[in-house]
């Protein structure tokens, strides 16, 4: 506890001083003010989903599709299934609780089934542009998938819309939404793949007829699952893994902690590493005056440890500190999560993000909902 409380005490002072050497681009009480971490109603379902889409709109938060284990763990003989579900509750309902992983009664939860997706899918992009959500690639049981769609709440009823496909079929990527431009890097073209995409692609909405347009690619590997976001004309690109092929022909990962900052006038600029590598954190992330926050993730510490025995993921909340001229920055930690969770897509919003659902150790998942306040 002693070394706990000093290790936390030293990192407040560096970032004090972090700050004071870098004045006007985060102030101190908001740098070391913890966020506000808020329990939301579970979703009806008990096994709840990874890799799962989700979004809001009009007044909605929607959680789509995604995949579980209903029928035994992964060690237990079990097979993930994919599901095509779509639920739904209104914004305003979500009032925060005790923390439990018990399943509500769905007539006491806010949560609705309210239809379903054109067919099975999870481990894509979500994102939220005008109340739309947009959903883009991911898998099913048999494929990875290229299409894209548009999934909105109007007059109370579940909307569907076609946008157009990505270029190539992936999934396990990451992504994220700067005003109207949705970015996506990295992942994987099929479930075989034994190495990650390097392609970044950009889709500008605001045209008449978007089309996928290529970006130059990351100096650094390619990568899945990594945590992404967006804003003031940039998209970040944080960790993830890298794959290379295994003795037994599968895939085997790299876990890697290099940051990576796009913008359109400037190209790829590496920024601080992360402090320890993470993969698979709640994505697209949080953005605050062109600095992310991220949540959680895998450091790949227990990596072949009996997943029975596996103590979770890691909880801590990291928040980019910007330096100025040429300096890239530093990370420090502002809080921790009641638990951690992987493979989700996160809803940023404001100074907010909500994680619904996730994985929170191998094979299991939870419907919990999560909503963070970053001051």
């Amino acid at each position: 506890m002693i070394e706990w409380f000093t290790s936390r005490v030293v990192s407040s002072l560096v970032t004090v001083c972090l700050l004071a050497a870098f004045p006007g681009v985060l102030h101190a009480d908001e740098a070391l003010q913890e966020p506000a971490i808020d329990v939301l109603p579970a979703l009806p379902q008990t096994e709840g989903f990874a890799g799962a889409f989700a979004g809001i709109s009009n007044g909605y938060m929607l959680v789509m599709g995604g995949a579980n284990f209903p029928n035994g763990k992964p060690w237990e003989g079990g097979t993930k299934v994919w599901y095509r579900s779509v639920y739904a509750a209104r914004v305003e309902d979500l009032k925060p609780q005790q923390l439990s992983d018990k399943k509500q009664p769905d007539d006491g939860s806010p949560w609705k089934l309210i239809g379903e997706l054109p067919g099975e899918r999870g481990y894509g992009l979500a994102v939220t542009h005008r109340d739309r959500i947009i959903c883009v690639g991911g898998s099913n049981s048999k494929v990875h998938l290229s299409d894209v769609i548009a999934i909105s709440m109007q007059n109370h009823q579940l909307h569907v819309e076609t946008l157009p496909s990505l270029p190539m079929t992936l999934a396990n990527f990451s992504g994220a939404l700067d005003q109207d431009t949705i970015y996506v890097a990295g992942g994987q073209e099929t479930a075989s793949s034994v190495t990650a995409s390097d392609r970044i692609w950009k889709l500008d909405l605001s045209e008449p007829q978007p089309k996928w347009t290529e970006l130059a690619s990351c100096p650094g590997p390619a990568r899945i699952l990594a945590t992404s976001a967006a804003g003031q004309g940039s998209f970040w690109m944080m960790g993830g893994a890298s794959l290379r092929k295994g003795p037994d022909g599968k895939p085997l990962r790299t876990y890697l902690r290099d940051v990576w900052r796009y913008s359109g006038s400037t190209g790829w600029k590496q920024m601080a590493d992360l402090p320890m590598p993470l993969v698979g954190c709640p994505s697209p992330t949080l953005l605050q005056r062109d600095t992310p926050v991220i949540f959680g993730g895998d450091d790949g510490t227990q990596v072949g440890i009996d997943p029975q025995q596996h103590k979770g993921f890691r909880k801590s909340i990291l928040r980019h500190i910007p330096g100025t001229g040429t300096a890239d920055g530093s990370w420090s930690e502002i809080g921790q999560l009641p638990f951690g969770s992987v493979t989700t897509t996160a809803i940023p919003e404001s100074n907010s993000i909500w994680i619904p659902s996730g994985e929170i150790r191998p094979g299991i998942r939870t419907p919990l909902v999560l909503k963070v306040s970053v001051p």
